[in-house]
């Protein structure tokens, strides 16, 4: 039984709210396992495995892959904005919220004692 099949069959039977909390939870449980993959055994077993060179080489690469994926966030954004019917009061909303918040941050006061 492939992943589709379960998915399909839990339609039949749960409240769509209910899988599609599944699926984000179940996204957020992998996105975490990978994020403290940086701070448990790479940091260790990675110096020892491979030259100072190669290591430089494969940050830098998976560094600029970034950089590329995220120059498509405006094309990709426009597509669902436009499969979303054209509203992008939303879009507007979420981003002065972030807004909001980095200009609180960068204009509040060290409070941390010299």
């Amino acid at each position: 039984m492939n992943t589709r099949d379960g998915i399909s069959a839990l339609r039949g039977h749960w409240p769509e709210y209910l899988i599609e909390g599944w699926a984000l939870g179940m996204f957020m449980i992998s996105a975490g396992l990978v994020t403290t993959l940086f701070f448990g055994w790479l940091p260790l077993c990675l110096p020892e495995l491979f030259p100072t060179s190669l290591r430089s080489t494969g940050t830098s690469f998976c560094y600029n892959v970034g950089r590329i994926i995220a120059a498509t966030a405006p094309f990709t954004m426009s597509q669902i904005t436009k499969r979303l019917g054209g509203d992008i009061e939303g879009f507007r909303t979420a981003g002065m919220c972030v807004s909001l918040v980095l200009l609180v941050g960068t204009t509040a006061r060290n409070s941390r004692r010299r």
